[in-house]
């Protein structure tokens, strides 16, 4: 009963409409223009004000009568339902001892309303309000038997069909088969959690006599006391009215400290501004739009200013282009628009990117100065979003202004709130029959920490799961599994994720063998290259590096660039996918800005546009020793940390590369060695304490990457066995590009190697040998006429 009555009072609004009785009717008042005393025009003036205060008690009067009206007929009918609730139980035991007795103590009517009032507490017993419990304090008999319960099955991928009879009576046994499905008790709490919540909100929203729904009628007059803002309207999306978007029934999450602090800025009598600052996809949307809706719904307390205010979310480059194009002055009707919205007294104004009109864009109108005129009136609430980069070039720019606002920073919001936020944005989705497996939330979380670089939580999560879904929408079955977003993921990087299949198993172990098919030699470089490839894809490597780095360090021509096409070949099954640096091109202070890129000309970096366009790859270092030093001080932070930030302040991910660099130092130390048979550690202490000794790499940059490889300088064996290979590849190359079948004949191979051989070049030489020699015999062959398409060239070792 008291929660009828005041919802009664709450519609219609009496306390205000009361307050407010002989207030102007939307504040239409005429203000004095005037200086000295001017009878007429204070009369006109006078007349005028008294007019707008007799319309706005015309308007009031009606919905008083009519809401006090109301009031009193809920309570003479409350107050007769109360009585009879409170006689019911009387009248229901004189029933009964009556027909105990066989005696009429009731009348037909007495029948009537006792068989009404069991009637009444059946039903209410039926629609009784749920609550939540905690779920330790309910039996597992009974938790088995929620409604809900079928819900926290699929969301663990099973129907209670799959579930045995023994496992739904026996915790016990329930809870071995969650352990033979890998599913472990925190998975089953937080799927508990989740759909007792979510029914317990759904079913309280459909009781519509609850307070906490009444409340969040609209009341009538709501708003009267305040002024029309008609021309501003034009240009402002009305989010007091209705919200049409995505964000409209979804809840707040991980943010209430900063919402709090929001509404304590927005309650104060002045300076009552915020600047919100984020990346874009953080959540600042999300953030105005739930304050919107609490404001819909009159969520504040009673007497609250919040419940009172229009959050008018301006177009403000909309309107400056109308401006413009009708050829009016800017300035004046912007100015025109804000007094406005301080005239109105509830005007909450919000300028999403507003730092853009602020002087951080040149190409933009300043309106700073505009803003500067309004931002201390009491009646002016101003909120403006703004990407943090910009932000920060603002505070700069013009340190004043910022002093108008409070500036609250949104945090990327943590795994559980990432999780929360996935189960409510999908909600409607899910009504669909799809359900969201918690395996698939949490792979979708991790995932995107990994896949989905360029932007920050929430956005990235819920980017990825949209992705996901309409990949999974012509798919068969109910459940979104974390197959299907390692199997989505998979195809969009091109990376193999998830569970190791049987064919990547088996090359997987024999990866020493698919790279020495092009290598030759060099046992201990490909042993270890295999070796953290393999921790890598068994996810033993660290999630915040790159999957894998390397210094290959050796002379040149013995197999360095060769391994890393091979790695390209086995991994993208290309040996063209790698982005290749030649680092002597970067020896210049300004080589910094062609890697990074320049803001002073706006030009994006090399390496970050490439990695931006290919971040599944791997990376080519070239001759890494001739990079200027600084640039060896921005790899060794990419190294380290997986990312690093460009010229104009944003975050490169490399945690998804292979990143494989090259050097020359020490190579005439590592052949000498090698020729002793020095054992490979005493190799590598020498090689590197002369290097850092030499000043060629410091020592904290080499102990970055995960391995230092040294490439020993090739044996006569070794030759012949690369320049069979050159041969093969030659041959196959002549046949596809001229159909023309190459023999090479027993003893070209040794005849190549001693004639074409150079040790300053290694393996490069012989390769050089057979373009210039063995590939010049067969066009002077087809330039003569003496083969044609379809041919054969016989090459003997007395050719060459």
């Amino acid at each position: 009963m008291r929660d009828l009555l005041r919802a009664v009072l709450h519609r219609f609004n009496t306390r205000e409409l009361l307050s407010t009785f002989f207030s102007p009717w939307k504040r239409d008042v005429e203000y004095r223009t005037w200086r000295g005393f001017h009878p007429i025009k204070g009369l006109v003036r006078l007349i005028d004000n008294l007019l707008s205060r007799f319309m706005g008690m015309l308007v009031r009067l009606p919905v008083i009568l009519y809401g006090l009206g109301y009031f009193l007929v809920a309570l003479v009918f409350g107050t007769a339902v109360y009585l009879w609730y409170l006689l019911l139980p009387v009248a229901v035991m004189i029933g009964f001892y009556g027909f105990l007795t066989g005696q009429n103590l009731l009348s037909e009517t007495g029948w009537i309303i006792s068989g009404l009032g069991v009637l009444f507490g059946f039903v209410c017993f039926v629609v009784r309000t749920p609550e939540l419990e905690a779920i330790g304090n309910i039996d597992f008999m009974a938790l088995q038997k929620k409604p809900w319960f079928d819900r926290v099955l699929a969301r663990l991928e099973m129907d209670r069909s799959d579930v045995p009879a023994d496992a739904l009576v026996n915790v016990r046994a329930f809870m071995a088969l969650l352990k033979m499905r890998n599913i472990d008790e925190d998975m089953l709490a937080a799927a508990l959690d989740i759909e007792q919540r979510a029914f317990v909100k759904s079913a309280r929203s459909k009781r519509f006599w609850l307070w906490e729904n009444l409340e969040k009628k609209t009341p009538i007059g709501k708003g009267w006391r305040y002024g029309y803002t008609p021309r501003l309207d034009r240009y402002c999306l009305d989010l007091s009215r209705w919200d049409a978007t995505e964000y409209r029934s979804m809840e707040l999450v991980g943010r209430q400290a900063e919402f709090r602090v929001a509404t304590v800025v927005l309650e104060r009598p002045q300076q009552n501004n915020i600047f919100l600052v984020g990346e874009p996809g953080i959540g600042k949307k999300m953030f105005i739009h739930y304050l919107a809706r609490l404001i819909r719904e009159s969520s504040f307390p009673r007497g609250d200013a919040l419940n009172e205010l229009r959050v008018l979310v301006f177009d403000i480059g909309e309107a400056i282009g109308e401006v413009l194009n009708r050829g009016e002055n800017v300035e004046d009707f912007l100015r025109s628009l804000f007094f406005e919205a301080a005239s109105a007294g509830n005007v909450l104004l919000v300028i999403e990117d507003v730092d853009l009109f602020l002087g951080t864009d040149p190409q933009k109108i300043n309106v700073a100065h505009l803003l500067n005129e309004f931002l201390n009136l009491p009646t002016f609430r101003f909120i403006g979003t703004a990407v943090a980069a910009r932000y920060h070039l603002l505070a700069k720019k013009d340190e004043q202004i910022l002093k108008l606002f409070e500036t609250i920073y949104l945090r990327q919001p943590n795994i559980a709130e990432n999780r929360e936020i996935l189960v409510q944005f999908f909600a409607q989705s899910e009504r669909r029959q799809v359900v969201l497996t918690l395996k698939a939330i949490e792979t979708i979380i991790m995932s995107s920490r990994r896949y989905n670089w360029e932007m920050p939580y929430p956005e990235r999560v819920l980017d990825l799961a949209q992705q996901v879904m309409i990949y999974f929408r012509n798919q068969p079955g109910r459940f979104l599994t974390d197959r299907v977003v390692n199997e989505y993921v998979s195809m969009k990087t091109g990376m193999p994720i998830g569970e190791v299949s049987e064919t990547e198993q088996k090359k997987l172990l024999n990866l020493e063998t698919e790279l020495h098919e092009r290598v030759i030699g060099q046992n201990e470089a490909v042993n270890q290259v295999s070796q953290v490839l393999r921790k890598a894809r068994a996810g033993f490597h660290d999630p915040k590096r790159p999957l894998g780095s390397f210094l290959f360090m050796g002379p040149t021509g013995v197999g360095k660039t060769e391994t890393v096409k091979a790695l390209a070949e086995s991994i993208f099954g290309d040996e063209e996918k790698m982005i290749r640096l030649d680092m002597s091109e970067f020896q210049m202070a300004s080589s910094l800005e062609r890697l990074l890129g320049s803001q002073a000309d706006g030009l994006p970096g090399i390496l970050t546009k490439a990695m931006k366009e290919h971040p599944y790859c791997i990376l080519l270092l070239d001759e890494i020793e001739k990079a200027y030093p600084k640039i060896l001080d921005v790899f060794l932070q990419i190294i380290d940390e997986g990312m690093v930030t460009d010229s104009f302040g944003e975050k490169i991910n490399f945690r998804n590369a292979i990143i494989i660099a090259t050097s020359n130092a020490g190579s005439t130390l590592i052949k000498e060695l090698s020729e002793q048979e020095i054992p490979l550690n005493v190799l590598r202490k020498q090689v590197i304490d002369q290097v850092v000794h030499d000043g060629v790499f410091r020592i904290e940059f080499m102990n970055r990457f995960d391995n230092l490889i040294f490439f020993e300088p090739l044996s006569v064996p070794q030759l012949s066995g690369i320049a069979e290979l050159k041969l093969k590849k030659f041959v196959e190359r002549i046949k596809q590009d001229r159909n023309i079948e190459v023999v090479i004949a027993p003893g070209v191979t040794e005849r190549v190697v001693s004639r074409g051989y150079e040790p300053q070049f290694g393996a490069r030489s012989v390769n050089r040998f057979i373009m210039d020699h063995i590939e010049d015999i067969v066009v002077r062959k087809v330039i003569s006429g003496a083969v044609q398409s379809g041919g054969t060239v016989l090459i003997g070792p007395e050719d060459v």
